[in-house]
């Protein structure tokens, strides 16, 4: 089986290392410098596209480097696993014609909120978004690179990129949420640790991203930038995300300076 890989950032990377030792792997990313390696990557049975799609001034989400990666690809089928707004799968196979599929990365960037995150064979569920006969071709490739036990979600390209940035902006949420309880707890003259630890034990709460850091808030590549991309596309179709604006607004007065330390 041959692999295609365009794009070694964090997902990238991490889609490499977790490749079994028997599969080919092209790889092609810009920032390495050489040419794409159309002859080689149009041989593939499937090319993951794993390209930034930062976040512009204004807060929307540039699909411009997917767009080029898009452009030179040769793979007979693509899986899109860069960050992008709702309906932009189906657009670009509109536009491109082309058999694209879309999957959400899982691939946490640090082990403080939560280490299963981190660890590849830890994550027990694909989900791949996109029409019926690709969704199914993408699944006959990923089943030959998982353990029979790994589970396949199927829905539509829309759906998926809807459940990537839903559960980014709930994670960030969670974050601001439990900055803001840290903050009462302090300002109660109450033991932060053992309140937490007391919350946690209700199943239903769950640790993962209830960890109040000394940098405060929610930061790093991925939040601040998918819950500005959700917001401003939520806006661009008159939807009025009222809590995840205010959680925003929360999480950049805590990193302003205007929120307590950790201590």
């Amino acid at each position: 089986m041959r692999i295609g890989i365009t794009g070694l950032g964090h997902v990238g990377r991490s889609i490499r290392a977790g490749l079994p030792t028997d599969v080919e792997v092209i790889t092609f990313d810009i920032a390495e410098g050489g040419s794409y390696p159309g002859d080689e990557m149009a041989t593939v049975d499937l090319e993951f596209i794993c390209v930034g799609t930062p976040a512009r001034p204004e807060g929307s989400c540039d699909i411009s480097q997917v767009e080029t990666a898009l452009t030179q690809s040769t793979a007979p089928l693509i899986l899109l696993k860069s960050t992008v707004p709702p309906s932009t799968t189906d657009s670009l196979v509109e536009r491109t014609k082309r058999r694209i599929a879309f999957s959400p990365e899982f691939f946490g960037e640090g082990p403080m909120s939560s280490p299963f995150w981190n660890d590849r064979d830890a994550i027990g569920f694909t989900i791949v978004g996109g029409d019926a006969q690709t969704v199914d071709d993408t699944i006959s490739v990923l089943q030959m690179l998982e353990p029979s036990s790994h589970r396949f979600f199927r829905c539509t390209a829309t759906e998926a990129e809807l459940i990537k940035y839903f559960e980014n902006s709930y994670l960030a949420a969670k974050v601001a949420l439990f900055n803001e309880f840290f903050d009462l707890t302090l300002a109660v003259g109450a033991d932060w640790d053992r309140t937490r630890e007391g919350l946690l034990l209700d199943p239903r709460i769950g640790e993962s991203h209830t960890v109040v850091t000394e940098e405060r808030g929610f930061g790093g590549r991925c939040f601040p930038k998918d819950t500005a991309a959700l917001l401003d596309f939520a806006d661009s179709i008159g939807v009025d995300l009222t809590i995840l604006r205010a959680a925003v607004s929360s999480n950049n007065k805590i990193k302003s300076g205007d929120g307590s330390r950790r201590r």
